[in-house]
């Protein structure tokens, strides 16, 4: 293990070969954290102006999402059907059943 004097104070040149490294691992994951955020700022911007999507392989992409979840929230409607008479009789909202 190497020390350094530096301003009267003992450097491990390990720590601060360790601490680099991290720094490095750090960099590396906010590029990723950055090329995520940056992917979901652009599918959410199709969302928000469809219109100005003018690529057939990503409506495509978005057709088929929005087709996902569909059928998850069908499936999920369907768990909560036979839950429905004891949920309207605390909530007293018989509206609630009229639109299922």
């Amino acid at each position: 293990m190497k020390m350094f004097k530096r301003l009267g104070r003992d450097i491990d040149s390990k720590a601060l070969s360790d601490e680099s490294e991290r720094k490095e691992e750090l960099k590396i994951q906010l590029r990723i954290l950055q090329a995520m955020s940056a992917d979901a700022k652009f599918r959410l911007s199709c969302w928000v102006a469809p219109e100005k999507v003018d690529s057939l392989v990503q409506i495509e992409q978005m057709e088929k999402s929005l087709v996902k979840s569909l059928e998850q929230l069908q499936s999920h409607k369907e768990q909560l059907i036979p839950q429905l008479p004891e949920h309207h009789a605390l909530c007293g909202r018989p509206s609630e059943i009229a639109t299922l």
